[in-house]
Parts: structure tokens; sequence; C-alpha cells
């Protein structure tokens, strides 16, 4: 419950410090075709950032959350799985404050390595070093998804105090 009650502390002192225009973005990123060992190094990046005790992706300081996910992932066992099997898109995901381009523009400049690794495995990923040109490629890629998705390993009954809590709030 501290934790919840300490990120919404955090979240009401930036909103009265500059207001808070919380977004999301959602981009659908096609994966390139690759050998099974491009899919395997991709993986195995979004695993170590995954379990990473501090996200790179939080450098941006309008960042709350961002993700990486795979969709469609087959078997990638090289007995099992031929160089063209469906693989992707690559899902990012991002929950921030502000102007979403100029988010992706600070994303870029501040987390670019860890961009590279990851993107470096999508269709005509021009690399960080041209930031107008990556904002440009995540943005063409944009889906509207019109959900916000945050990662918590608070329980249940945590989750839903806090939201009685900022009902409360709200109300009064």
């Amino acid at each position: 419950m501290k934790r919840l009650f300490d990120k919404l502390r955090d979240a009401l002192d930036r909103y009265e410090a500059a207001g808070l225009q919380l977004a999301e973005f959602t981009a659908l990123l096609a994966l390139k075709p690759e050998p099974t060992a491009g899919r395997e190094q991709l993986l195995q990046r979004l695993r170590a950032l995954d379990s990473a005790e501090h996200s790179p992706l939080l450098a941006a300081s309008g960042v709350h959350q961002a993700r990486f996910i795979v969709l469609e992932r087959a078997k990638l066992a090289a007995s099992e799985a031929a160089p063209d099997f469906p693989f992707g898109p690559l899902v990012f995901s991002l929950v921030h404050d502000g102007d979403t381009e100029d988010v992706l523009h600070e994303l870029v400049e501040h987390c670019g390595e860890t961009l590279d690794g990851l993107l470096e495995h999508c269709a005509d990923y021009p690399g960080s070093k041209d930031r107008d040109a990556c904002v440009r490629q995540l943005m063409a890629a944009r889906v509207q998804s019109g959900y916000a998705y945050y990662d918590s390993d608070a329980p249940r009954r945590e989750v839903l105090r806090a939201l009685e809590l900022r009902r409360r709030f709200v109300e009064f």
C-alpha cells in the first residue's frame, strides 16, 4: 500500500508542478525476416530489459511505463522453425506525460543504445543516430489503443484500496 501511495504522491507532485497530462502511445513494428539466432537475440534482450531493476527506458523524464512485447511467437528451436516462420510484430507501449513526439525524442536521445538493441530487428529501423527519422518511424507505426497498461506486483486488495482512495480524493 505504501508503494501505491508513494506513486500517487509522485503523480500529484508532478501535477502541481506542471500539470499531469497522461497519454498512451502504442506502435506495432514489423520485424524483419531473420534467422532463428536473430530472433533469439531479440528475445534475450527483451528478457534482460524486463528483468532490469531500473529500466533504462525511464531515463526520459515523461515516461511512466514502457513495454515491448513480441506477438505471434512461435517455437524458436532451430529444428522446429523455418527461417521465415511467423514472428512479430513488436508492440511498443508507452505511458507518458506531455506531448508524445517530444517524449519519443527524449527517449531516443537518452536511451538510444537500448532502443537500437531492440529496434534493429525491425524492418527499416533508421537507428537512434537519426533521431528525427526514428521518431517518424515510431509515429508512423502508431495505433490508437486507448488503453494504458501499468505493471504492478501489488495485490488486488491494495490496488482496490488505492482506487477507492483516489475516488475519495477526487470527490473531496
